[in-house]
C-alpha cells in the first residue's frame, strides 16, 4: 500500500497541484474580442435620440452599484486565488472563499440584468428583434465564442471519454501531435 501511495498518488496529486496553481494565478483575463464603444443601446444603429437619452440615464442609474459590485467580485476572486495558492489554507476555508467569490459574481450579474432589462423595455419590437438576432449569432450572423478563454474550461476542454483531436496535452496514451 506505501508502494502505491509514493509511487502512483503522490506524484499524480503533486503534478495536479503544479497545474492548477498557476492557471488559479492568472485570474480573469480582458476579452480580446471587438465590441461596440461600450455606451448605452447594444450597439444598435437605429436608436432615436429619445431612446439614447433613456439608455444613458439607465446606465447612469446603475452605474454606482455595478462598480460596487464588480469591486467586491474583484476583491473576493482576489482572496480565493491568493488562498489557493497558499498550502496551508484548509480546505474548508477555500470552499468558503470560493463561496463568497461566487456569491459576489451573482449579484454583479443580477445588477448587470436588471440594468439590461429596463433598457430593453424601451427598445422597439424590431430593435428587439435586430438585438435578439445580434445575441444569438453575433453581428454578422456567426454564432459568438461565449465560451472560456485559453487554459479554462471550454469547448476544448477534454473530459473524460473525450476522443483526443491532436488538440492539447496528452490524453489516454494520445500524443500531440
Amino acid at each position: 500500500m506505501k508502494l502505491i501511495v509514493h509511487t502512483v498518488i503522490k506524484p499524480l496529486l503533486l503534478g495536479t497541484l503544479l497545474t492548477l496553481v498557476p492557471l488559479a494565478a492568472q485570474g480573469h483575463r480582458p476579452d480580446p474580442r471587438p465590441h461596440h464603444d461600450g455606451g448605452p443601446g447594444f450597439g444598435l444603429q437605429n436608436l432615436t435620440e429619445a431612446q439614447k437619452t433613456s439608455l444613458k440615464a439607465i446606465a447612469d442609474k446603475h452605474k454606482a452599484a455595478m462598480e460596487s459590485k464588480h469591486k467586491a467580485e474583484g476583491e473576493a476572486q482576489e482572496a480565493f486565488q491568493k488562498a489557493m495558492r497558499d498550502p496551508a489554507t484548509k480546505e474548508a476555508d477555500l470552499k468558503a472563499l470560493f463561496d463568497k467569490a461566487s456569491q459576489a459574481r451573482f449579484a454583479a450579474l443580477l445588477e448587470h440584468r436588471a440594468m439590461m432589462q429596463e433598457s430593453q423595455a424601451i427598445l422597439t419590437a424590431e430593435q428587439k428583434a435586430e438585438l435578439q438576432k445580434r445575441q444569438a449569432g453575433g453581428p454578422e450572423g456567426k454564432p459568438e465564442h461565449r465560451g472560456a478563454g485559453p487554459g479554462e474550461f471550454g469547448p476544448h476542454h477534454r473530459g473524460p471519454g473525450a476522443e483526443h483531436d491532436g488538440h492539447g496535452p496528452d490524453i489516454g496514451g494520445v500524443r500531440e501531435p
